[in-house]
């Protein structure tokens, strides 16, 4: 996945060739195979940094200056033609190979990966709690490729700029670059491991958290360039770093603990290769790294990485599968290495040495690739709303679309299309996940969103997570041209609780923070109503937390009542695209009642005697006695793995007003005697 530096180097390496091997291999095997993250890409960044960060510091240290153009007109040449063409043969075969329910994501991912972008498309969507779920791409392992070349450019532009500067100074050019390296590095490792703590989704694709990483490779290049170690201590370094590679992903968590503390581990052991394997002696690491068989891999290996993951999800997509079979993942390797040699030698390698027209041309030919598939992705796009506007549901239509009131014998008169369809199940949510008006990670604000009502009229507060959100659509249309307005305060992953209040690992500091200034917030508006949820999964079993209890128990100190509902079952498969690929009476689609909710809603008991809470419990009207259906009445009940959709959420409507209307009609008593 490495580039060739900008100029040669004195002597070719063949063991670096076999280490991009090695983890070209091990990104694909542990994708292919094991489904965790190897840490092969770490590998590839620290050596990327070695040949091209190295080369940069060289060109300083001899003339002070950085050629900026013929870098990057070198970068374009080695990165875009294999990247675009195996960019744009992903993007023509999508639209047949991928489910219409998964085009929404994969069109935005191929525009950001053309753009090499995807690394922050991928940030975005992992604190976006309803695109976290979502089932990957086939280009989302090109987050790696955009955080190299974001690197690189931040590299040679920031590497110019010292250049300039040292043109202008005495000061010892190999020292300062020296410096500015070690600076660069120790600075975004610091960032690396704050933000992987606070924030590890997002740090994961995050630029600035991964500048270290070529730094590191840069440092060893340029900064231990004339190092020789002991026969003895190379042969054994070569060896343990390439021990830390290989055992990487088999030791670590990679994607929940990088590119924190955790990274040092494989980013080490590529060092430590690149310090100790200069030397073929006999049973060593660097005459295996750079073995026949491993310098083949390693010359094909940046192909290899582009083509083995839209292969691995191509065919998942078509078998309908989660993970392939020993026998189906040798035959995506060995297709993978096929196209990664044909590739190499038909589209990489007639562009890497072409020299012609120049720079200019380089730049006018790369940028008119992107553009081509750029266009075709908006194409794509904007033929989109017009299919997706015929799959949604226009108006309530219980006959034809009776949707839960066919769990109450109210069948439609026909099989219909399932509303919503796959392009519109998406879209079809709560109107606070599109609004700012749902609080997204981080941060404690309370953000309130009233809709409907009158400006005096008695309040009833949505409060919790996104499983409280997704009830929006049944209480506005309930509210529907009445006095009462619903006022909507909820936050992703953050569940009102006074305890264990967050969904997520390091998310519990700021989630408690926003259920404190939420439950102020509640004392002082004194809602008519708090509408929230009564129970959630806890280690895949339903229940009612503590701090859920202790929440109600505050708000009946403060007098005011609570209508606690049962959580939704979770299905934890993407349902709009399994109803599409195996129809919607497909046992596939399903999940048995018993795998979902106990037998008694667990809320009851731990109510307790608090006069305030009143318990509501919906699930007959998302599962049956021994299933939990993907469809009911011709509509789709959810929009992803476990969200309610809003077309499913107002067939509830009578359901839900007839456990309301005791509550409602007890404040409409108590306001008409005060």
């Amino acid at each position: 996945m490495t580039m060739p530096h900008a100029e040669s180097k004195p002597s070719r390496r063949d063991d670096i060739q076999g280490l991009r091997a090695v983890g070209a291999l091990l990104v694909a095997v542990f994708h292919i195979w094991i489904g965790r993250v190897s840490g092969g890409v770490d590998v590839f960044f620290v050596v990327s940094g070695y040949l091209l960060i190295g080369s940069l510091a060289r060109q300083i240290e001899r003339s002070g200056r950085v050629e900026v153009v013929t870098f990057g007109a070198n970068l374009v040449r080695r990165l875009f033609p294999a990247s675009l063409f195996v960019l744009a043969v992903v993007a023509l075969l999508s639209p047949f190979l991928i489910a219409t329910a998964r085009w929404s994501p994969v069109k935005r991912e191929i525009f950001a990966s053309a753009l090499y972008l995807e690394n922050w498309q991928l940030a975005r969507s992992a604190v976006d709690y309803l695109s976290r779920d979502e089932v990957a791409s086939p280009v989302q392992h090109y987050w790696a490729m955009a955080v190299q070349v974001q690197s690189m450019a931040f590299f040679a532009l920031a590497l110019a700029a010292l250049g300039f500067v040292l043109r202008r100074t005495g000061l010892d050019r190999r020292k300062a670059v020296l410096g500015f390296l070690a600076a660069v590095t120790l600075a975004s490792f610091a960032y690396a491991v704050i933000r992987t703590g606070q924030n590890q989704p997002f740090t994961y694709f995050d630029t600035l958290a991964r500048l270290w990483e070529f730094g590191l490779g840069g440092l060893v290049a340029y900064g231990l360039a004339g190092l020789v170690l002991p026969s003895g201590l190379a042969w054994a370094g070569g060896w343990l770093g390439l021990a830390l590679i290989v055992s990487c992903g088999f030791a670590l968590e990679v994607s929940t603990g990088f590119p924190g503390w955790a990274a040092l581990w494989p980013t080490l052991g590529a060092c430590l290769v690149l310090l100790c394997c200069r030397s073929d002696r006999a049973l060593s690491a660097g005459r295996l790294l750079a073995s026949p068989p491993l310098r083949w891999v390693g010359d094909h290996s940046y192909a290899l990485y582009l083509w083995h993951w839209p292969l691995l999800v191509f065919y998942l997509a078509l078998v309908n599968a989660i993970h392939p079979s020993v026998s189906a993942g040798l035959v995506i390797l060995a297709l993978s290495l096929l196209l990664a040699w044909a590739t190499t030698r038909l589209v990489e390698a007639p562009f890497r040495t072409r020299r012609a027209g120049g720079a200019f041309a380089t730049f006018a030919g790369g940028a008119s690739a992107v553009g081509a598939i750029v266009a075709g992705v908006v194409v794509w796009h904007l033929s989109g709303p017009m299919l997706g506007a015929s799959q949604r549901l226009a108006d309530d239509d219980p006959l034809r679309y009776p949707g839960a009131r066919a769990f109450a014998g109210q069948a439609p008169a026909e099989e219909l299309p399932v509303m919503p369809g796959p392009l519109a199940a998406r879209f079809d949510r709560a109107v606070v996940f599109d609004n700012d008006c749902h609080a997204p990670y981080g941060g404690t604000e309370v953000i309130a969103c009233s809709f409907g009502g009158e400006p005096d009229g008695p309040v009833v507060a949505l409060v919790g997570a996104s499983h409280s959100a997704h009830w929006l659509p049944a209480l506005r249309k309930l509210f529907e041209g009445t006095p009462w307005r619903v006022v909507s305060i909820t936050k992703s992953a953050c569940l009102f609780s006074a305890q264990d209040a967050a969904q997520e690992d390091g998310y519990e500091e700021a989630c408690a923070g926003w259920n404190a200034k939420l439950l102020d917030e509640l004392k002082r508006m004194r809602p008519a109503l708090v509408f929230t949820t009564s129970t959630r999964p806890v280690e895949g079993v339903e229940a009612t937390p503590p701090g859920f209890v202790e929440a109600w128990r505050a708000l009946d100190e403060a007098d005011i009542p609570v209508a606690a509902v049962r959580d939704t079952p979770w299905m934890r498969f993407d349902v709009a695209e399994c109803v599409e690929v195996n129809g919607r009476d497909s046992k596939t689609c399903q999940k048995p009642r018993e795998a979902m909710l106990l037998p008694e809603d667990p809320a009851r008991q731990a109510a307790g005697d608090l006069d305030n809470v009143h318990l509501i419990d919906l699930s007959p009207f998302f599962c049956n006695e021994t299933t939990c259906p993907p469809v009911a009445g011709n509509i789709l009940i959810y929009n992803d793995k476990h969200h309610i959709s809003a077309s499913y959420m107002r067939t509830l409507v009578p359901f839900l007003e007839e456990r309301l209307r005791p509550i409602i009609e007890d404040h409409e008593k108590i306001a008409k005697e005060s």
